[in-house]
């Protein structure tokens, strides 16, 4: 009965990545349609679950929202980008203590605008490198939380401040060294 019951807690698992996946990689092209963000963040979440289970837990606080006229696909790989990087910054402020840090997701609307928070509880990013973090090839010491969104190459937060403009709305972030980073996604309801 303990294995059976294990074995069908797998496959459950096993099902909701699937779904997660199908839906995070939705095949629309480059067509916009409206969607519900709440249920692509969940998907999203789940998809970077390898990324963030080990480093901190995650926190969604959910608001009733419209729907966002938006090409999905491009939406996901943003939110996808931030969430890892937000990972990344917990486990770089971590160290060798291997504490939990948190993620939180909170989805509101405020205006005509729904807007996405992720938080993290990183090393935050130093003041003087905010102005420049949406830079191409901009770079941000390791150590500052979240700005590994903009290491490697430096494209993460270009990627996603450009999804953001290409339908129509923004992104920014506040970070405190020692506390960590918030990115604000915003997003005009659909019509």
């Amino acid at each position: 009965p303990r294995a059976i019951a294990q074995t069908l807690d797998g496959v459950e698992r096993v099902a909701t990545i699937v779904r997660a996946m199908q839906e995070f990689a939705h095949p629309d092209g480059r067509q916009q349609a409206k969607a519900d963000l709440n249920r692509a963040l969940a998907s999203t979440i789940t998809v970077a679950r390898s990324e963030w289970k080990d480093v901190a837990e995650v926190q969604t606080e959910f608001g009733e929202i419209p729907e966002v006229l938006c090409n999905l696909g491009d939406l996901n790989q943003a939110f996808l980008n931030i969430l890892v990087n937000a990972a990344h910054a917990i486990a770089d402020a971590a160290g060798a203590t291997r504490k939990l840090g948190l993620i939180r997701v909170r989805t509101v609307l405020r205006g005509g605008f729904v807007v996405v928070t992720i938080s993290d509880t990183g090393a935050g990013i130093p003041a003087e490198r905010l102005p420049k973090l949406f830079e191409k090839f901009s770079r941000v010491p390791e150590t500052a939380g979240a700005a590994r969104l903009a290491h490697g190459p430096g494209l993460g937060v270009t990627i996603c401040k450009q999804i953001a403009e290409r339908h129509g709305g923004s992104i920014r972030v506040e970070s405190e060294l020692g506390r960590g980073s918030v990115f604000f996604v915003s997003l005009p309801r659909a019509k």
